[in-house]
């Protein structure tokens, strides 16, 4: 079976994605475009390749009218997702706008695009809520569904909701090493933690998280370095992902480019 970390030369050359709805939903997936928009020097097809297993792992254990209806459930959330982190990104500029505007009538106006905005993006916030939680109960969209539940509560600054939703993923305690079950709780750890990095309070639960994925995760032991990297500070923290660079190495030979450039942001300077 191939190295589910090396580069897409290696991965199996067939599409799995024989549903419509399934290929859809992996090509616009909102939360690979998160990582790729937040979190620089991600291996994106890692990421891709485990979301094919777990769209064949759809396929091979659930009954086909459940499969249809969650799949397009989950591409719908994913879409939702995507026009919330647009909206909320616009907000973010027009209150910009407003703390660099002089002028009285401006500032006015953009007072009421906020206000319209910023209700937009609560009307978007209840309605991803009531769809997850629809998808919450659908076996094994649950697990795609407690990740996008956990995004949600961090975007809106809920961390300990997205704490909640962390623990919750027992990514060492979901399936075999190299199973679709343990991909998904892996990618999904990886993503909360990197949301919960942003809360001061919480970071260092992110930056436990990450290590740990980095010395055992099967799937994202890179991006976790990588995202590790760029939380420590102290010499004894990049001494220690140091020697997990070396750990993981052996384990995704593919990776050689990206560790090589995670070992020399961590490396001593001067």
């Amino acid at each position: 079976m191939p190295d589910p970390q090396t580069t897409s030369a290696s991965a199996p050359n067939r599409n799995i994605f024989e549903d419509p709805a399934i290929q859809e939903a992996a090509k616009n997936d909102a939360f690979v475009r998160f990582i790729v928009k937040h979190w620089m020097s991600l291996v994106v097809t890692a990421v891709a390749i485990a979301l094919g297993m777990i769209a064949y792992n759809v396929f091979t254990t659930t009954a086909a009218k459940k499969r249809a209806d969650a799949t397009m459930l989950l591409s719908e959330v994913q879409e939702v997702y995507g026009e919330l982190v647009a909206k909320q990104e616009a907000l973010a500029n027009l209150r910009e706008q407003q703390g660099l505007a002089s002028d009285a009538t401006k500032k006015q106006e953009l007072t009421t695009r906020i206000d319209e905005k910023l209700k937009e993006a609560n009307d978007g916030r209840q309605k991803l809520g009531l769809m997850v939680a629809a998808l919450e109960g659908q076996r094994p969209f649950n697990r795609l569904a407690r990740l996008y539940k956990g995004l949600l509560a961090g975007r809106f600054g809920d961390y300990e909701a997205t704490k909640t939703a962390l623990e919750a993923t027992a990514w060492e305690q979901s399936g075999e090493a190299q199973s679709p079950e343990r991909s998904i709780s892996e990618i999904a750890a990886l993503g909360l933690s990197k949301m919960l990095a942003e809360s001061e309070a919480h970071r260092q639960l992110a930056k436990d998280t990450l290590k740990a994925l980095a010395q055992r995760g099967a799937f994202v032991s890179v991006e976790a370095a990588d995202a590790l990297s760029y939380l420590i500070t102290t010499p004894e923290e990049k001494a220690e992902l140091a020697s997990v660079l070396d750990s993981i190495r052996a384990r995704a030979p593919g990776q050689d480019r990206l560790i090589g450039e995670i070992r020399a942001r961590v490396a001593p300077q001067g």
